[in-house]
C-alpha cells in the first residue's frame, strides 16, 4: 500500500530547468515553510551539473555494470 501511494506522490525529474520542474519545488518548500510557520521570502538557487551525465546509454557485460558506475 505504501509503494502504491508513493508511486502516486512521486516526481519524475527532467534534465535541464523546466517549468513543470520549477512548480514542482514551489509546491514543496512552499508545504514546508508552511508547516515550519516561516512566512518570508526564502531566497534559493538553481543550478545544474550534467558533465557526468552519459550521452548514450551502454551495458559493459564483461563487468555486468553500466560505465561510469
Amino acid at each position: 500500500m505504501l509503494h502504491r501511494y508513493w508511486s502516486k506522490s512521486k516526481f519524475h525529474f527532467q534534465p535541464g530547468l523546466h517549468l513543470a520542474t520549477i512548480e514542482h519545488l514551489e509546491e514543496v518548500y512552499g508545504n514546508a515553510k508552511r508547516s515550519m510557520g516561516i512566512d518570508f521570502f526564502v531566497p534559493c538557487e538553481a543550478s545544474e551539473d550534467e558533465t557526468a551525465m552519459l550521452q548514450e546509454l551502454r551495458w559493459n557485460q564483461r563487468r555486468d555494470a553500466l560505465p561510469g558506475t
